[in-house]
């Protein structure tokens, strides 16, 4: 562009001067601003409404809240309770109880990896031996403790690092050791109450019995009971719960009411309280049971009206008993099916059957395990 040459300004172009707007452009700028106000009521009205639908405080449809709503729990507490593992049971001896450190660690672990859940050690014995060390008062007062007598404690808290729940037996009334009429606990001899009975000649080995009708005869029980609890144990089984049956003529005791069978409900109930939340099961002799005359019973067990038991089912013990167990039943039936009819029955009835753990032999497990799972009977000891 050369600037030394002059230019001309033509005056006649309107460069600087406004336009006249002819009336065709005005009326195009009406139905623009027109159409624009239209397209922003539509905008408005479409924001609104989405907004109402789809923004974050939109309402969900209803069969959407209702599918929601039913696919959660309403709560944790109207939730299905978890059923309650099987316990599969083993006993163990005495010596296994008084191990102590890596050597009862790796005994118990292989107990787990065998499949138990809970492993059972016998803490009184049908000799009145106290096979561990307690605190219990009479225990105490009588020495009724074995010198070698094991930690519960310790044998309590190595069960639990093997992920086995520790469990104990305590036989009960059959105790020749601290039973005696001065301990006034026992048995006397007729119309001799300074005398002790026996269940034979002395001369054939007689022993002397807990009497259930002495307070200080069922307190010694739950004592034991109380401080086996204290010290871990987490399932009890009482065994021997019953009066004697042999040499019974002369047999007085002492009190006579309530009932036998009440005063040894009576007895189960003390335990229970003693070892608070601790199941404490009361575990009898089916066979015995059964067969012993109706003058004499064993027990009865529906009169005890304890529901919590641990019956003992034993194929030898059935087969020795076979033929009066097997008229009881109307047939001619095995040991195997005697044991099926006498476990069906109890499993029959509620009075009996809250806690329902048989205790079984080990030589009769493999037998008995198709009798409990065909029974729906989940829980068992074996002994």
């Amino acid at each position: 562009w050369d600037m030394s040459k002059p230019r001309k300004v033509v005056r006649g172009k309107r460069i600087y001067r406004g336009r006249s707007k002819r009336p065709g452009q005005i009326l195009r700028g009406i139905l623009f601003a027109l159409l624009l106000v239209v397209l922003i009521g539509i905008g408005y009205i479409v924001c609104r409404e989405w907004v109402k639908y789809f923004g974050p405080g939109a309402s969900q449809p209803e069969s959407s809240a209702g599918t929601q709503t039913s696919s959660l729990p309403e709560s944790s507490e109207e939730s299905e309770p978890e059923a309650a593992a099987a316990v599969r049971g083993v006993t163990v001896s005495y010596e296994t109880a008084q191990m102590t450190g890596e050597e009862l660690d790796s005994y118990l672990s292989q107990l787990r990896a065998q499949g138990y859940t809970h492993v059972f050690v016998e803490l009184k014995n049908e000799d009145g031996e106290v096979l561990f060390q307690t605190d219990a008062e009479q225990a105490v007062a009588f020495g009724s403790t074995d010198a070698n007598a094991f930690d519960a404690a310790v044998f309590t808290a190595a069960a639990q690092k093997a992920g086995l729940t520790p469990g104990a037996f305590i036989t009960a009334l059959r105790d020749p050791l601290v039973s005696h009429v001065r301990n006034e606990n026992s048995f006397a001899y007729a119309d001799q109450l300074g005398t002790n009975w026996l269940d034979s000649t002395p001369a054939l080995g007689g022993k002397s019995w807990l009497n259930p009708y002495m307070e200080n005869a069922r307190t010694y029980i739950a004592e034991l009971a109380g401080d086996a609890a204290q010290k871990g144990f987490e399932l009890i089984v009482l065994t021997d719960v019953n009066f004697p049956t042999r040499n019974t003529a002369h047999m007085n005791t002492i009190e006579t009411e309530p009932s036998r069978n009440v005063i040894l409900g009576q007895m189960l109930d003390e335990v229970q309280q003693a070892a608070g939340d601790v199941p404490v099961l009361n575990s009898i002799d089916l066979a015995q049971q059964l067969t012993l005359s109706e003058n004499a019973p064993y027990v009865d067990m529906q009169e005890i009206g304890y529901s919590k038991n641990a019956p003992y089912i034993s194929l030898s013990a059935i087969e020795e008993e076979q033929a009066a167990l097997a008229q009881k039943f109307g047939t001619e039936a095995d040991s195997t099916a005697i044991a099926r009819a006498m476990l069906e029955n109890m499993a029959a009835d509620s009075t009996l059957s809250e806690t329902l753990m048989p205790v079984i032999p080990s030589a009769d497990l493999e037998t008995l395990l198709p009798v409990l799972t065909e029974l729906s009977i989940t829980d068992y000891i074996v002994l």
